[in-house]
């Protein structure tokens, strides 16, 4: 019987403790071996969070620059338009008005490429009031040309009539495009303060 335990010893035991001994070494080498794959992966994971977070922020910071220089344009605009109804108000002449048009002209163009270009960085309805805006203070611009060239036929005839008749165009349009202005500002404002977390 001993001879059984010991042959049992020998030929089960002893494979058996080698097998033992193998599959925990592999388990411990495959463990390491995880291990650090994982670490690897993990720190991609890391690395790859930290580049879209600084992505994201630069976006974010660029965004805030974008809003605040169309604020200024609209703000400037606004001014333009200010000024140009006082000027209109004291009945200038025809020249002021031309003037008045090519200022407002240029600063709504700027504003309708500065929009094209920065379209991605507003929503879709915000992005189409301001392009509203531009379309009317074409259509505002326009108006204000055809009264100055009515205002500059007055002049030269000496009719109080069609002075009349260029000023409330001048009127009418101004109303229109200013109503739309502040429309457009408190939106800007609103989505500013969104943006910086104060609204």
């Amino acid at each position: 019987m001993l001879e059984f335990i010991e042959a049992l010893l020998k030929y089960v035991a002893t494979p058996t403790i080698i097998a033992v001994v193998i599959g925990w070494v592999f388990k411990t080498l495959m463990e390491k071996f995880l291990e650090k794959r994982f670490e690897a992966y993990k720190k991609e994971l890391d690395n790859l969070s930290l580049s879209y977070q600084i992505k994201f922020t630069s976006l974010h910071e660029e965004r805030r620059i974008i809003l605040k220089e169309l604020f200024e344009k609209i703000l400037d605009i606004e001014q333009t338009m200010l000024n140009a109804s006082i000027t209109i108000e004291v009945r200038a002449g025809a020249k002021e008005a031309y003037e008045f048009v090519n200022e407002v002209y240029k600063k709504i163009n700027d504003l309708s490429k500065f929009v094209s270009r920065n379209e991605i960085y507003f929503d879709e309805t915000f992005c189409n009031k301001l392009k509203e805006f531009v379309l009317l203070g074409t259509s505002h611009i326009k108006k204000i040309a055809k009264a100055s060239r009515v205002q500059a036929k007055g002049e030269f005839k000496f009719d109080q009539k069609i002075l009349e008749e260029a000023y409330d165009l001048y009127t009418t349009a101004d109303n229109d495009l200013h109503k739309k202005l502040i429309e457009i500002k408190k939106e800007l404002v609103k989505d500013f303060r969104e943006y910086l977390g104060v609204g």
